[in-house]
């Protein structure tokens, strides 16, 4: 988070202050101690039927933060390239370094908005986030195109490669 992450090199003391000073807040700041399976029974069958909560592992909490980073990247990364149409692209950038760990727009989601007020909308860009262990399949930019031209340019989250029970909210 914030450019440091523990690869098992140094302490994990030295690890929490560096990200305590990078976000200005302890890892109990970002992420919970706690979790509840069970709230995971609309997308999984198996999750457990009982509410207790259950104490995260400190993998599990880096993890969240590694997901916590990459939506953080994911918006930086959007304002940045925000067109001033009268000015052209924004070049108001304070930190030039920044620039080489901006995120890739992935594509344009064009597809016919959910709301009717946003008709005149835009497409709207689109950054694909990935597991580092996600194994893509064949023809994935090919897929991921099909997948963009029908996703409505209104979104606020697409999930690719996960199968939505039909009891799971939407």
């Amino acid at each position: 988070f914030g450019g440091f992450a523990h690869d098992g090199r140094g302490s994990w003391l030295d690890g929490t202050r560096k990200l305590k000073d990078a976000v200005g807040g302890g890892l109990d700041s970002l992420v919970s101690t706690h979790w509840r399976p069970h709230d995971l029974k609309p997308f999984d069958t198996s999750a457990p039927k009982d509410e207790k909560l259950v104490r995260m592992s400190p993998t599990e909490r880096a993890c969240a933060v590694s997901h916590l980073a990459s939506w953080k990247g994911a918006l930086r990364s959007f304002r940045l390239a925000q067109h001033d149409h009268s000015h052209g692209p924004t070049t108001n950038i304070r930190r030039p370094d920044l620039l080489k760990r901006l995120f890739h727009i992935s594509g344009f989601a064009e597809g016919a908005p959910l709301h009717s007020s946003n008709r005149s909308m835009c497409p709207t860009p689109v950054i694909l986030i990935v597991e580092d262990d996600a194994i893509l399949s064949d023809r994935f930019t090919m897929r991921l195109r099909e997948i963009l031209s029908d996703l409505p340019r209104d979104f606020h989250f697409c999930s690719l490669g996960y199968s939505r029970p039909k009891t799971a909210p939407i």
